[in-house]
């Protein structure tokens, strides 16, 4: 899972789409489920190799 875009680079995106106004809790919350989401894949992949 090497090319997975970072963070900062979709917040920059967003931004100069005029839709990146998440507060940093609102933030934290999407990145503990995204973190807990890349987790479940990689057990998935681990247990079907």
């Amino acid at each position: 899972m090497n090319d997975l875009i970072k963070r900062s680079d979709v917040e920059q995106m967003l931004t100069a789409l005029g839709g990146c106004d998440a507060s940093d809790k609102e933030a934290e919350g999407w990145d503990k489920a995204i973190d807990a989401a890349i987790i479940g894949l990689e057990e998935l992949d681990s247990a079907n190799e």
